[in-house]
């Protein structure tokens, strides 16, 4: 009988290092899900000591133009809106 199928593996064959190099993006594609591999918006407003709009303020403005005809703030007249395709 052939002993390579009893045998050890070798810790550092292709095969492993392969695996250790996909958990490896695995753990980092995580963390970038997340949103831990850089500072939110959130975090960087508060450092600088400035306002920022909250994900629910900000599509809350976004449906209020869009329920709204868009005005030029000088002249007062409707500015044409571009259709935005669904």
């Amino acid at each position: 009988m052939d002993n390579r199928f009893f045998e050890k593996p070798v810790l550092n064959s292709p095969w492993q290092k392969a695996k250790q190099a996909v958990d490896k993006l695995t753990q980092i594609l995580a963390e970038a899900l997340r949103g831990e591999l850089v500072p939110t918006e959130a975090e960087l407003a508060r450092q600088e000591g400035r306002p920022y709009e909250t994900a629910e303020e900000l599509l809350a403005g976004i449906r209020e133009e869009k329920d709204n005809p868009c005005r030029n703030l000088k002249t007062g007249k409707r500015i044409r809106k571009m259709k935005l395709s669904k």
